[in-house]
């Protein structure tokens, strides 16, 4: 009887244990797919806003108002949007963001996407809050690299471009 009673609670403890395992493999593989999920988002809002810089400068070149391209540049990316997404806490700064959230830079005049998940994220900086800072350039303007800069050469169009380079694996 006591025997009998033993084996049950060994199997009951190997139960436990392989329940516990298997759970912790479900979390860490939930997590990655929450992952990629935001991963996805992020890029996906990235190539909406350069599609709608195009249309931007699209309707400045219908309209015949190449001239405030200039004044493009100035813009936040977000407003190229149709609809602002659900994470864009607006024009602040940098010490007002908080994590998992999209936000304009004030003073750097950037759109920034602070990850909410970073265990797959690698920034070049490495800094102490990953983020992906993104800025609207002139096109070319890297290609070219006259010794006058950009803002001497007459504006042909525009890009927007990661100013930090990530890696999301």
């Amino acid at each position: 009887m006591k025997e009998k009673h033993r084996t049950s609670r060994l199997e009951l403890l190997v139960a436990v244990i392989l329940i516990g395992i298997f759970t912790a493999l479900l979390i860490e593989r939930l997590t990655r797919y929450q992952e990629y999920a935001e991963k996805a988002v992020v890029e996906a809002t990235i190539a909406n806003m350069r599609s709608g810089l195009r249309v931007r400068m699209a309707e400045l070149m219908i309209s015949g108002s190449l001239a405030q391209l200039p004044a493009v540049r100035q813009e936040n990316p977000i407003g190229w949007l149709e609809a602002l997404p659900p994470n864009y806490l607006g024009v602040i700064t940098a010490n007002q963001a908080s994590t998992g959230n999209w936000y304009f830079d004030r003073d750097a005049r950037q759109l920034v996407y602070r990850p909410l998940h970073t265990r797959f994220l690698e920034t070049a900086e490495n800094a102490a809050i990953p983020e992906i800072r993104l800025r609207v350039v002139p096109a070319g303007a890297a290609e070219k690299g006259t010794a006058q800069g950009p803002e001497k050469q007459p504006l042909e169009g525009l890009r927007l471009v990661v100013e930090n380079r990530y890696v999301w694996r």
